[in-house]
């Protein structure tokens, strides 16, 4: 009895929702129906991480703050290890090879108006799969651009 009154309480709440954004045009046409996916936010952050680019244009206003995320990741969440800058008048260049089984490497090209990023994650061994440093790249990838990071994606 407890389960009917319920589904009676869920269709009549349904059918209030449904009255009360029903086509108020002055026509009499059937309101179209409209699609809807729920995606939670992890699956929104891997989604927007798998589409994002490892080769990208930051302007020059965010230049600076980009390369300063590009250091703290490698500093912050790469793993132990030393973080490497080669550096000439034209490009700069931050490595890392991390005990977590990953080489991380984040290029800028300077160029008029800002600067041309590069991320690249490889695996050390032959062991660890390709994939995980791909979305390795990926997110920081993201994070450089936006200054978004996904920890728990990190492998």
């Amino acid at each position: 009895m407890k389960n009917r009154v319920q589904v009676i309480i869920i269709f009549a709440c349904c059918h209030i929702l449904t009255s009360c954004f029903a086509n108020t045009s002055g026509t009499n046409q059937p309101l179209q129906p409209i699609a809807i996916e729920a995606v939670s936010s992890e699956e929104e952050s891997l989604l927007q991480i798998q589409s994002s680019p490892t080769r990208f244009f930051v302007d020059v206003e965010n230049n600076a703050a980009a390369w300063e995320r590009a250091h703290f990741f490698l500093v912050q969440y790469a793993g132990p290890g030393r973080v490497e800058l080669q550096s000439s008048s034209d490009r700069e260049q931050l490595s890392k090879v991390s005990k977590t089984g990953f080489r991380y490497q984040i290029t800028r090209n300077f160029e008029n108006g800002g600067a041309q990023y590069q991320v690249f994650c490889s695996p050390k061994q032959a062991g660890v799969a390709n994939n995980d440093a791909l979305m390795n790249a990926k997110n920081l990838a993201r994070f450089v651009r936006e200054g978004e990071l996904d920890l728990g994606l990190i492998k």
